[in-house]
């Protein structure tokens, strides 16, 4: 009785062809580059003008309130 499985010729003619059966690592995605990928939105970055804008003119309630709606948004979009 012969045992099942690949002889070692056909074994090594696989990994000659194939190569070794791995399964590659994927990079790592840190929270700051997800964070900077949110950040480069341009409807964000439209936000963060108008931010910079009202700070400007000193309207402090809007600013806070376009930051507040900018942080959700990328809290969100990085959770």
């Amino acid at each position: 009785m012969s045992m099942p499985g690949l002889t070692v010729d056909e074994a090594g003619r696989r990994l000659s062809e194939a190569g070794r059966n791995e399964v590659a690592q994927q990079s790592r995605v840190t929270i700051l580059s997800r964070v900077g990928a949110q950040l480069r939105d341009p409807l964000i970055l439209v936000l963060l003008g108008a931010c910079v804008l009202t700070v400007v003119t000193g309207d402090l309630p809007d600013t806070v309130v376009i930051a507040l709606v900018v942080a959700t948004n990328t809290t969100v979009g990085v959770a």
